[in-house]
């Protein structure tokens, strides 16, 4: 940027073709990996765990430090909604690549995206009384 040098297009293409496809193969690496998962299994304790601490507490705390630092408002409300967001897909990939349990990542992402909807929703309407 400092330079005001641009990337040759010889270069740059491949990189944004590599780049569109990351979000594609972190869901199918997610599909593959949870369709080896039993569903009934899907919310054991530490994911249950994990996901109050997510959506539950880790905003509140975030919330409670904004209002302690007397943030405006869209402050508070933005870094409190990124602190109440789900985990992320790439965890699935990490914990694939380094072999470090990648059911249980699976297991995480796919849990606190589904509650994150009415936990974004309920911390919406927390932000907004």
């Amino acid at each position: 940027m400092l330079a005001r040098w641009t990337v040759p297009p010889l270069l740059l293409s491949p990189v944004q073709a590599i780049a569109k496809c990351n979000t594609p193969l972190s869901m199918m690496v997610i599909g593959m990996i949870l369709g080896e998962i039993d569903l009934k299994a899907l919310a054991d304790k530490t994911v249950v765990r994990f996901t109050v601490h997510r959506l539950v507490l880790m905003p509140l705390a975030v919330y409670g430090v904004c209002l302690v630092l007397g943030l405006s408002r869209l402050v508070t409300g933005v870094s409190t909604l990124l602190a109440a967001m789900p985990a992320g897909a790439t965890t699935t990939m990490l914990a694939a690549k380094y072999e470090r349990d990648p059911q249980f990542a699976t297991k995480l992402v796919i849990f606190t995206t589904l509650l994150s909807i009415p936990a974004i929703l309920i911390w919406s309407l927390v932000l907004t009384a």
